[in-house]
């Protein structure tokens, strides 16, 4: 006897499921305002469900904000000395009590690369080595972002000018955290680097100190522990990137898709050797943008950001690679346009943070995976 049409049918459903891989995990996104105002650019670590950190901005005494599980509160402060300004620009950590903060500190419009760091009771600022030679007065350098891997092992990338031959020349360094000191480590790159990416500033992503990957608005940058790698996939104005392995990495950003200015969220992958675009489903959505990334191994990673549903009306969206490749997920209607959006994942649930263009408010959003 044949099967029937209906057999046929459930035999098919579920071969199509199988071969399209397990469904995108289910959550509801909720909106929590965050305490005090503007803060550029954002940026997240999550080490527990009651325990997220993310960065305050620039020119502000209470630097981070804290999730204690219930409530977004202040964290700890780093206070400058007088008439000394803080501004930041990257945070990490391995724990609550081993964080650190980056940017540069302005003393009379000059400015000199900051690191500071959190023990769990109080912060530290501790001197940061100077690369340059012959550095340009007044100094405009400053450390960019930072990635920990332990107490003794955190890597920073600093911005430092140099006068070559009467001209003020950028460059990159890398400098190294062993526990006691900060050394700077590699060859310097000499070169242009809008490190200025889509997401307001540079972010970094890394497995080891000689593995570190930078993006920056049209250039990804590679660092193996002695020289950088220029590697541009595409016409793609970048974002973020997230780095599972050396041979599992992500990039997100847009792509101009019309002459007007219309652009697309964009997604690319490292395997090791090259970079590839990957199909995401955000053409329904028209004009859109991806501006965060973040993940929890090889089958699980988030990416997150806007798309415009009117003149400065957005509406926040995400996508979710279950290994198989990128699905929908829920989006939340933010009425005002978000950006500088910042994502961290822990546990059960992924968070993102980002500014809301009325008023410049700060806003958390909570996705709890079923």
């Amino acid at each position: 006897m044949l099967p029937s049409r209906a057999k046929i049918a459930a035999v098919l459903s579920l071969l199509i499921l199988v071969l399209a891989g397990s469904p995108s995990l289910a959550c509801q996104w909720t909106y929590f305002p965050l305490p005090g105002g503007f803060s550029y650019p954002p940026s997240m670590r999550a080490f527990a469900s009651n325990d997220i950190w993310a960065l305050r901005g620039i020119g502000q005494n209470e630097i981070l904000w804290h999730w204690n599980g219930v409530a977004w509160g202040f964290g700890p402060v780093l206070e400058p000395p007088p008439n000394v300004q803080y501004s930041l620009g990257g945070m990490s950590g391995t724990s609550d009590h081993d964080l650190w903060v980056v940017g540069s500190s302005d003393v009379n419009g000059s400015l000199e690369p900051l690191a500071a760091h959190f023990d769990g009771a109080n912060w530290t600022p501790i001197s940061v080595p100077d690369p340059n030679a012959n550095a340009c007065s007044p100094s405009p350098d400053q450390l960019l972002a930072v990635q920990s891997f332990s107490s003794t092992d955190v890597i920073a990338i600093g911005l430092y000018c140099t006068m070559i031959s009467g001209n003020a020349v950028f460059h990159l360094s890398a400098i190294h955290w062993n526990g006691i000191r900060w050394s700077v480590v590699g060859r310097v790159e000499y070169g242009r680097f809008d490190y200025q990416a889509q997401n307001g500033g540079p972010t970094i992503a890394a497995t080891s100190s000689s593995d570190v990957w930078l993006v920056g608005r049209k250039t990804i940058l590679h660092f193996d522990g002695a020289h950088w790698t220029h590697m541009t996939p595409g016409r793609i104005l970048f974002s973020a990137i997230y780095e599972n392995t050396p041979s599992d990495t992500w990039a997100v950003g847009s792509e101009q898709t019309t002459p007007m200015g219309g652009h697309v969220g964009t997604i690319v992958h490292w395997d090791g050797s090259t970079w590839s675009h990957v199909h995401v489903p955000l053409g329904s959505y028209g004009d859109s943008e991806l501006l965060s990334v973040t993940g929890d191994g090889p089958s699980d990673a988030w990416a997150v950001g806007s798309y415009a549903v009117g003149p400065r009306q957005n509406r926040f969206l995400s996508v979710h690679w279950n290994g198989k490749r990128w699905l929908d997920a829920p989006s939340f209607d933010s009425h005002d346009g978000i950006y500088d959006i910042a994502a961290a994942l822990n546990g059960g649930a992924v968070w993102a943070i980002g500014v809301r263009r009325t008023g410049q408010a700060v806003a958390a959003y909570h996705c709890p995976i079923q």
